[in-house]
């Protein structure tokens, strides 16, 4: 195995070392000045036949021509080195990454959420390097595009967003050096916003109510088609997966418990329902308070004379917050009868994750506010505070 070092012109890229080779370039018409270093390795030949050769231009100097040259056949002959693919990063991550690491490989939202990070914040903005191209620098531009306009109609995005797009790129480009497609992982070269500053947007978006303004929503929405799963949400702090998909089986009203033993997350199809959670933390039992536990009765009353209505039809998931006929319930539904329910009472807006935030802020100041207990789990004098 070889290689070849010569200077060549930087405009027309003859050949400008030695009399000869100026001589033919001052006859090409030529009148450049200006020349660089650079090298050529033979690679041998295809299966069918066609030579293979690496070409690398650029040096300012013969001798850092000569130095990287030796790198690459120490490479070649080491069997490390990997050919410069001609795909663009759209390419590889749209055809190749995201097919090859599509469900049942990973779980449904993980796979979700790589499509969003690819389509909607890479592709857009450098799908069009090629693969082989992608520098840490030009991650980091990237990330700082991001957190400056990459957010919904050009806000900034959060830097936890930012954080995982850089998750998402760190194990494609893994995965490409794996599958030998590049020599090295950019994201290893890049810098995403610091923890410190994820920490400091999630303090910035939190928002809570009061107890007052809590009380307040619940009674006017307690006669509303979700006013049991909000009253449930806020005393419970569950999260909304939880929520539709918690089942009558998993619900001791007499002990006063109930347990988060299953979740409605997307799967191909649609929303299905899934026993297994993702963390042992995500299992667990919690201890509802009397007025809870009223409230769920009453619920169960009311959804056990809805039943009849629909006969054979009912779905008989035992959902405790189902359609009508008993089918799960859309959590973007969910969500959206939240909104509009916050807007008609009139209380500073909210998301409905954040009544998860109400319900441990609360917790947190009840036992400074009174010397009364507080069962855990619940928020017995939510409505005394």
């Amino acid at each position: 195995m070889k290689g070849t070092v010569w200077q060549r012109c930087t405009r027309c890229r003859r050949k400008v070392n030695g009399g000869k080779a100026r001589a033919s370039h001052k006859a090409s018409g030529c009148d450049a000045k200006a020349a660089t270093w650079a090298f050529k390795i033979d690679l041998g030949r295809d299966v069918d036949g066609t030579r293979r050769q690496a070409l690398r231009g650029g040096f300012a100097s013969e001798a850092d021509a000569e130095r990287e040259l030796r790198t690459m056949l120490g490479k070649v002959e080491g069997g490390r080195y990997i050919e410069p693919t001609k795909r663009t990063l759209g390419n590889y991550l749209i055809e190749d990454w995201l097919t090859a690491t599509a469900p049942p490989r990973v779980v449904e939202s993980t796979y979700a959420k790589r499509k969003l990070h690819v389509n909607t914040y890479v592709v857009p903005r450098i799908g069009s390097v090629p693969l082989s191209d992608v520098s840490g620098a030009r991650l980091d531009h990237l990330y700082a595009a991001l957190i400056r306009e990459g957010g919904r109609n050009g806000r900034p995005l959060s830097a936890s967003s930012v954080r995982g797009v850089h998750a998402t790129l760190n194990k494609a480009f893994a995965d490409a050096r794996r599958w030998r497609l590049i020599e090295r992982n950019p994201c290893e070269e890049a810098d995403p916003p610091r923890l410190e500053r994820v920490a400091e947007d999630a303090r910035a978006a939190l928002h809570a109510w009061t107890a007052g303004q809590l009380s307040q929503f619940l009674e006017s929405t307690r006669h509303s088609r979700y006013g049991t799963a909000f009253y449930v949400a806020a005393t419970t702090g569950m999260r909304r997966s939880e929520l539709c998909g918690l089942a009558w089986p998993d619900v001791d009203l007499d002990s006063a418990r109930l347990r988060v033993a299953q979740k409605l997350v997307k799967g191909p199809d649609g929303y299905e329902l899934r026993r297994a959670t993702k963390t042992s933390a995500g299992a667990r039992t919690l201890s509802i308070d009397g007025a809870t536990v009223d409230v769920l009765r009453d619920h169960h009353k009311c959804q056990l004379e809805l039943q009849p209505v629909f006969g054979e039809a009912y779905n008989s998931d035992h959902l405790v917050f189902p359609r009508e006929d008993g089918s799960p319930p859309s959590p973007e539904g969910v969500s959206m009868a939240f909104r509009r329910a916050v807007t008609r009472s009139g209380l500073p807006r909210i998301r409905f994750h954040d009544l998860r935030h109400t319900h441990a802020t609360i917790l947190l100041q009840a036992p400074v506010i009174s010397t009364r207990p507080v069962r855990k789990g619940g928020l017995t004098r939510m409505f005394a505070l």
